[in-house]
């Protein structure tokens, strides 16, 4: 697809800056459904960071939701049940979900570095969702 652009008083960059290992708040800026090769709901969720420092800052996750216990996926069901706790979802029993209502949540994050034959200099990943303060003393033993 040709074009034209003009970079004009755009100054060159050799690539971007990895968020230091943290705890950071986000709001959720996109979710997009798919499907996990396994046939599971999966919903792409992009965080924006809100945090002084980083704003702006986006970090990519995958929530995957397990249906029942015969999913292949069931074994992070818990880490699923512990996301739709800290963004405010309903998240007890049997649950219905709609991806659209989680934009614009905010969640707090710890980030990570991980390093892989795909990333030798590392990307910043989600290693877990934290309940806010005023939610930890109601939490469940995820908290």
């Amino acid at each position: 697809m040709p074009g034209v652009a003009n970079f004009e008083g755009v100054s060159e960059k050799t690539g971007f800056q990895l968020m230091p290992d943290d705890t950071y708040e986000f709001e959720i800026e996109n979710v997009s459904a798919k499907e996990t090769s396994k046939g599971d709901p999966m919903v792409n969720v992009t965080l924006r960071c809100i945090s002084p420092g980083f704003e702006g800052k986006t970090i990519f996750d995958n929530i995957v939701i397990p249906v029942d216990s015969e999913s292949s996926a069931w074994g992070i069901a818990g880490r699923t049940k512990h996301f739709l706790h800290c963004i405010g979802e309903q998240y007890e029993g049997q649950i219905e979900w709609d991806e659209a209502n989680w934009l614009f949540r905010r969640v707090i994050a710890d980030i990570r570095t991980k390093k892989d034959s795909y990333n030798p200099d590392g990307k910043n990943i989600v290693s877990a969702y934290k309940l806010p303060e005023s939610e930890k003393d109601k939490s469940t033993p995820f908290g």
